[in-house]
């Protein structure tokens, strides 16, 4: 007999705690960076060599932007020391203020003024809320790919004619990424006192089928 796994990722898979209980598995804050962050997003956005080297264009690349905006506020709740399942009700500004922690804390300084209200390019506005409540960035925020920028000389975070800040696709995730293992290294390391980087922090559930070989 053997089994065959369904409902389950292989990303998941390989960095979840395999100890099983009631068919349900839960990853660790750390174990889910690692999956979500690390694997399958960068899967989004490197899913071949060819995407890789530029010599193919990135399939759907404004969708991706989506996961991208919210992995910035999904690592500044795991940086703060509120509960992850607080809201604006009981922490005022709660989302506002994860997105530009993790921005100011866990990624370069060229972003940290994007983390200002009163900045022109204000990223929780224009990228994180307008993807996640409009499906469309925000006034003066301009998508693009790592390819198409450099056919058109539009660096990442440079500003173009109209005033508009430019996001490279790849350059972002590389940066988020660069963010998220500086978040794993302070986990590891103890350096943040809210330890949540071993919470049980999402739950997978595992059914399975029996076969007949």
């Amino acid at each position: 007999m053997r089994k065959v796994v369904h409902g389950a990722w292989p990303a998941m898979l390989a960095v979840m705690d395999m100890e099983e209980k009631n068919n349900s598995y839960k990853l660790s804050v750390l174990q889910t960076i690692n999956a979500l962050i690390l694997s399958e997003i960068k899967a989004l956005i490197y899913p071949c060599e060819e995407v890789i080297n530029l010599e193919k264009k990135q399939q759907s690349p404004f969708i991706k932007f989506l996961p991208l905006a919210t992995s910035i506020e999904f690592m500044g709740a795991c940086y703060d020391e509120f509960p992850f399942d607080c809201t604006k009700e009981t922490v005022k500004k709660i989302y506002e203020k994860r997105f530009n922690k993790a921005l100011k804390e866990l990624f370069d300084k060229k972003y940290h003024k994007f983390a200002n209200a009163d900045s022109k390019h204000y990223l929780y506005i224009g990228l994180r809320c307008g993807m996640v409540h409009q499906m469309r960035p925000g006034p003066g925020i301009l998508f693009t790919t790592r390819k198409e920028s450099i056919e058109d000389n539009n660096p990442h975070l440079s500003i173009d004619d109209d005033g508009g800040l430019i996001l490279v696709l790849e350059d972002l995730y590389d940066d988020i990424e660069k963010a998220a293992n500086g978040l794993i290294r302070k986990f590891e390391e103890n350096k943040l006192s809210n330890k949540k980087g071993d919470q049980a922090f999402l739950k997978i559930k595992d059914y399975k089928k029996q076969l007949i070989e």
